[in-house]
C-alpha cells in the first residue's frame, strides 16, 4: 500500500500593483513623505515573487518608516516655537535627510535590479531611478504589469 502525501497548498499568485503615478505623488505630499517607505513595504511581496537574483528586504523599509514618522512628529511639535524643540527638529531634519535619502536610494536600486531582471521589453534606467525614486519605479511597474503573467 502506497501512501501519498497530501497536496501542497498552492501559493497565491502575487501581481504587481498598478497605481496611478499622480496618486503616488499626492499620497507622498499628503503624508509628508511617509508614503515612500510605505510604498516599499506594500510592494515587497509582489516584487519578491518575481524571479530575480536579489530580493527587497523588509528591515530597511521599516527603519525608513520609523525615521520618517519620528521626523514628521518632531517637525509638527516644533511648530510650537520653543527653542529647544526647534533645535532638535533642525538637527533631526539633517539626520533624516542623510539617512533617509541613502535608504531610499538603496531600496530604489534594489527594485530597479528586480524589475530589470524580468523578461519584458521595459528597461528601468539608473537616472530615472536616482532622480524620481518611487514615482519612476511605479511608472515602470504600471507599464511592466502588462507584460508579466
Amino acid at each position: 500500500m502506497e501512501i501519498t502525501p497530501p497536496p501542497l497548498p498552492s501559493t497565491p499568485s502575487v501581481t504587481l500593483r498598478k497605481t496611478p503615478v499622480l496618486l503616488v505623488i499626492v499620497l507622498f505630499l499628503v503624508t509628508l513623505g511617509i508614503y515612500t517607505p510605505y510604498w516599499f513595504l506594500t510592494r515587497r511581496l509582489s516584487l519578491n515573487s518575481l524571479p530575480a537574483t536579489k530580493a527587497l528586504p523588509r528591515i530597511p523599509g521599516i527603519v525608513l518608516l520609523a525615521i520618517y514618522s519620528i521626523d514628521v512628529f518632531v517637525q509638527l511639535v516644533s511648530i510650537s516655537g520653543q527653542p529647544a524643540i526647534v533645535a532638535v527638529a533642525t538637527y533631526s531634519s539633517g539626520l533624516v535627510l542623510s539617512v533617509g535619502t541613502a535608504l531610499v536610494l538603496v531600496l530604489s536600486f534594489r527594485v530597479r535590479t528586480i524589475l530589470n531582471q524580468q523578461d519584458t521589453p521595459i528597461y528601468v534606467s539608473v537616472i530615472g531611478t536616482f532622480l524620481f525614486n518611487v514615482f519612476y519605479l511605479q511608472f515602470k511597474i504600471n507599464r511592466m504589469a502588462q507584460h508579466l503573467p
